[in-house]
């Protein structure tokens, strides 16, 4: 004689089978689907239930409940489409080419750099890294990118300038920027 299939399997069911309260049942069974209802009540196929029923380690809550859609913030929009570890390898390097062009300027002042001139590295390692961080990114596939879209951190020049007995001069500061442009543009 053929054997017929069951239509499912209730909670109390399989509390009475796996041997288990029913409440903890329910909360086992909770993110699986049922596969029909029987008077109205919900029932799952044995192998749909049976590894959330039988493992004595899993959590209340083993079974990962669908994640709430996430509203992406507006300077973000951009990586919004891209595949979550591009979107933080972007994310990590906007916050580099944001934060660390101030402690570089920082050291170098404390290593006897002139303000002025560390002004001037402040600005080219920004640069800099705007540019390595954009070619990264275009290298992920994410070619408009803009690295450079949020200014970055800068130390307080003038209360810098007064830790190693300097005044903060911002026309000398622009000099030395301009300087450094010359000598790396090779412009005259």
């Amino acid at each position: 004689m053929a054997m017929t299939p069951k239509p499912g399997w209730s909670i109390s069911a399989l509390a009475t089978e796996f041997g288990l309260d029913r409440r903890t049942v329910a909360s086992r069974v909770a993110g699986i689907p049922s596969c029909a209802e029987v008077a109205g009540k919900p029932v799952w196929r044995l192998s749909d239930v049976a590894a959330a029923l039988a493992s004595p380690n899993l959590p209340r809550r083993s079974l990962p409940r669908p994640a709430a859609p996430v509203a992406v913030p507006a300077e973000f929009a951009d990586i919004a489409d891209c595949n979550p570890a591009d979107q933080m390898a972007v994310i990590a390097l906007r916050e580099m080419v944001r934060t660390a062009p101030a402690p570089i300027a920082a050291f170098a002042v404390q290593a006897g750099v002139p303000v002025a001139e560390a002004v001037a590295l402040h600005k080219l390692v920004a640069a800099s890294l705007a540019v390595s961080a954009a070619m990264v990114a275009e290298g992920l596939g994410i070619p408009d990118t803009d690295m450079g879209n949020a200014p970055p951190l800068a130390p307080v020049w003038p209360v810098l300038a007064e830790s190693i007995g300097e005044i903060f001069d911002p026309t000398e500061a622009q000099k030395a920027v301009e300087r450094m442009h010359a000598a790396l543009t090779g412009a005259a």
